[in-house]
């Protein structure tokens, strides 16, 4: 089962399995009980949504080799393969604490850091990235 992730249902609070639950019935798809169903028809949404995303920057002429997925999401290691596996694009992940280093180092731009490049390869050396291939 794969739901619409930008269904507006799924952006406030709630019960979010029966939210889940209900958007399969409407849409005429097995209707997710389990936990495991529900997990799973969510990330597999989520992958899908990444995946028409992607199909719609290239529509508009952008070239996309990779995704960067940062922050805590990237902790979903499941998730993560099923993006690179949804969009057949090698997913990049990290670093996790990516709101905190942001606002470090664009503090430090107006100080001792010399521009936005310098500042990403300060991340880049200072974080460890995990690289996820799609498998096809």
């Amino acid at each position: 089962t794969t739901l619409d992730a930008n269904d507006p249902r799924f952006a406030s609070p709630g019960d979010m399995p029966d939210k889940l639950r209900q958007a399969a019935r409407e849409t005429d798809q097995p209707v997710p009980e389990t936990p495991g169903q529900l997990v799973r028809t969510a990330l597999l949404s989520l992958a899908k949504c990444y995946a028409d995303t992607i199909d719609h920057l290239r529509a508009l002429g952008n070239t996309i080799t990779r995704i960067h997925l940062v922050g805590g999401g990237g902790q979903n290691r499941l998730l993560n393969q099923m993006t690179a596996d949804a969009t057949g694009l090698p997913v990049v992940v990290g670093p996790t604490e990516a709101t905190a280093i942001g606002n470090l180092l664009t503090q430090a731009l107006g100080g001792s850091a010399e521009s936005l490049e310098g500042i990403r390869e300060v991340v880049r050396a200072s974080t460890a990235l995990t690289v996820i291939e799609p498998k096809g």
